[in-house]
């Protein structure tokens, strides 16, 4: 498993980033880590204890981002391009570069089914009026846009939460599992968790942590 980290993040990158509600918030979070990545290479470093950022890639591919108060966590759907000190990410599924074109018609369509709920005629007219892309064009970004979003995210995240807890009904240390609060699920254990803990989740090759 290879593990990319980064940290010192510029704050106007960090204000890019969302609350988690639904598959649209979690897609925006990926393109914005995607984007902030990309611009950063001077941001990488070797020290896992001050990461910000890391991405693992291997047997598994999943981001990884340090917030105030806990970490959360998603699959990342693009191949990562190292040059040794910047990196790109590819779509592999239809041999297309993760640009920012891309990533802007990307956006695009998610505040199209934001304003309309999700229709592919819709999201081919925004693609073609926005973009002055021809219609084959169109159905490709919109093809890859509807994979995308369609596919299992793999989001959860971990809170230290010392100012809603409530004992075994709302634990400070645990991990929220869902995106919606009528639908998520909260695991808790008995203390706080670092790097090291997620490193050996998304080992497949490490021993399971486990949380009871």
């Amino acid at each position: 498993m290879s593990v990319y980290l980064f940290a010192n993040i510029p704050n106007y990158h960090l204000a890019g980033f969302v609350p988690v509600r639904d598959s649209y918030d979690n897609f925006l979070n990926v393109l914005t880590f995607i984007e902030t990545v990309s611009s950063c290479g001077h941001c990488r470093i070797e020290n896992e204890a001050d990461s910000q950022f890391a991405i693992f890639t291997g047997n598994t591919t999943r981001i990884l981002i340090k917030k105030e108060f806990g970490y959360y966590t998603m699959f990342l759907p693009f191949q990562i391009i190292d040059y040794g000190g910047n990196i790109s990410f590819n779509y592999d599924e239809c041999n297309m570069p993760v640009t920012s074109l891309f990533i802007s018609i990307m956006r695009s369509c998610v505040e199209a089914c934001r304003d309309y709920g999700y229709s592919h005629e819709d999201i081919l007219e925004n693609i073609m009026v926005n973009y002055n892309t021809d219609i084959r064009a169109a159905v490709n970004y919109c093809d890859i846009f509807t994979t995308l979003i369609t596919e299992d995210h793999g989001y959860f995240r971990f809170d230290d939460d010392e100012a809603n807890e409530n004992g075994r009904v709302h634990p400070r240390y645990h991990f929220d599992f869902y995106y919606k609060n009528t639908s998520s699920i909260k695991v808790g254990i008995d203390r706080n968790i670092n790097f090291d803990f997620f490193k050996n989740l998304f080992d497949r090759e490490a021993e399971r942590p486990y949380v009871i």
